[in-house]
């Protein structure tokens, strides 16, 4: 019905100077709805009086508030509201606020009431009246906790669908293939320097290599190469570290081969966990012989570790171990001891020179268990033969006791001497030259009492070693090195 500007005026008037308005903008705010308040104030009567002419019996109200907000005329219910009323099956409500209290939601997808006890509530983004909408909606169930997450922020975890919490908490990462698993069922993989799933455990077995990079302390069954009938075995442990793709060097190191000798027939690799990303190349016992027989494939062994990184001299961690047979000293061990204790004296007399050789100073790799290098003077009184040689035995059955594995000269391997004072190298001459040394030394001891040993002076020491250095090729290679460290 049609306004008077009378009314309307009055309307304005009330609210300009009602105390509860005193701010202009909300006086302004009732000015503009003036006329919006009447016809509420028109409908409101209307409704009151729609209802004193209907029986109470059909009157609809409010399951939570009890307002009425309809009633019933010829069967069909009429609302005073109607667009805000919300009906769920036999029960109506003035408006979603009532619905809610009641323990009702709409659908965020689909809009349909759902009761909380058997709707799907998901954190900051609404209730979902099933499965299907809140899938529909790009929402799918953690298979490890049963919460919901969105298909965007779920992370697969062994063929499952997990939420960033249970990922956080119950699952650990492949670095291999960059996938994620269940917590336990990931492997330090040393080979590789990587925590990895079973399924890339086996593959970088396989596929990189590492199945041939054993163990620390691993040693398969030993061939023997060359003719020793008047040579010592000689094995060697090279260590090599620094370098990147570890598999893949294992892998074309084990693979390689040269003039018909192959590398997994003379040589084997393990782990060194004192070096950086290290592999330590090990040989089968030979013959001086038949190492400089080698040549070739040491020349494959040097272009495989430049190609990957690879040193052994540079990073001044490496060592180069070399083995002789205690057997080519005699057959008793008393015997092989006593001559493990010249050699002993030898390298502590010449600590000085046998570290500038071998370019690696005492320390707890290899000690020589000795401050200073002595050398007797021409003058000191010589000690005869049958003054000491009743004490040798008792000698060395001490500095067998007493010293570590880690000293200059290792007594404790059963079958071994292992000489520890070398750096390793990848420069095959030097190489050379250091199994030329020890090949010599070995000899000289032999043949040599303690009495010579001891009063020996260096350069008739290194003369000697020179000629009983049973190879020719090594044996150049020797003095070369000797002369390029200006030791002899």
């Amino acid at each position: 019905m049609p306004y008077t500007t009378e009314q309307i005026q009055r309307v304005s008037c009330r609210y300009r100077y009602d105390a509860r308005s005193a701010y202009a903008s909300i006086r302004d705010y009732a000015e503009r709805n003036a006329l919006a308040l009447l016809r509420r104030y028109e409908a409101d009567y209307q409704w009151s009086a729609e209802l004193a002419h209907r029986d109470p019996d059909t009157f609809v109200y409010c399951e939570d508030c009890g307002e009425t907000i309809g009633y019933v005329k010829d069967g069909v219910t009429v609302y005073r509201h109607p667009d805000y009323v919300v009906e769920i099956d036999d029960m109506a409500y003035c408006d979603g606020g009532c619905a809610n209290n009641s323990g009702f939601y709409e659908c965020y997808r689909c809009g349909e009431w759902v009761h909380e006890d058997d709707s799907i509530y998901i954190e900051n983004v609404g209730t979902f009246c099933s499965d299907y909408c809140a899938e529909r909606e790009g929402f799918i169930r953690c298979d490890n906790c049963r919460e919901w997450v969105h298909r965007d922020d779920a992370t697969d975890v062994e063929g499952e669908t997990w939420c960033e919490s249970c990922v956080d908490h119950d699952a650990s990462y492949c670095d291999h293939c960059e996938e994620y698993v269940r917590e336990g069922h990931i492997y330090y993989h040393e080979g590789a320097d990587q925590y990895v799933c079973e399924s890339c455990y086996r593959s970088i077995d396989e596929e990189e290599g590492y199945s041939a990079l054993h163990s620390y302390g691993f040693t398969p069954s030993l061939v023997y190469r060359g003719n020793a009938a008047n040579s010592p075995y000689l094995g060697t442990e090279l260590e090599t570290d620094g370098g990147h793709r570890r598999g893949s060097y294992v892998r074309d190191l084990h693979e390689s081969g040269a003039d018909g000798k192959r590398f997994d027939e003379h040589f084997w690799m393990t782990q060194d966990s004192s070096l950086q990303n290290g592999v330590e190349i090990t040989s089968h016992p030979m013959t001086l012989s038949y190492h400089v027989a080698l040549a070739p494939l040491y020349g494959v062994i040097g272009e495989t570790a430049a190609k990957y990184g690879f040193g052994s001299h540079d990073g001044g961690r490496c060592g180069l171990h070399i083995h002789v047979n205690r057997d080519f000293f005699g057959r008793t061990k008393a015997m092989q001891d006593a001559c493990g204790y010249k050699m002993m004296r030898l390298l502590q007399r010449f600590e000085n020179q046998f570290t500038a050789f071998s370019r690696r100073v005492d320390n707890y790799w290899c000690n020589y268990h000795t401050s200073n290098c002595y050398t007797p003077k021409k003058d000191e009184v010589r000690i005869s033969m049958h003054e000491i040689e009743p004490s040798l035995f008792a000698k060395s059955n001490s500095m067998m006791g007493e010293r570590r594995h880690e000293q200059a000269l290792n007594f404790q391997h059963p079958e071994t001497f292992e000489f520890r004072i070398f750096r390793g190298t990848l420069k095959w001459g030097t190489y050379y030259a250091a199994l030329a040394l020890v090949n010599g030394m070995c000899h000289t001891v032999k043949h040599h009492g303690s009495v010579w040993v001891e009063n020996v002076d260096w350069y008739t020491l290194i003369d000697e070693i020179i000629e009983r250095v049973d190879e020719p090729t090594a044996q150049a290679h020797l003095e070369a090195y000797l002369d390029e460290k200006e030791l002899r």
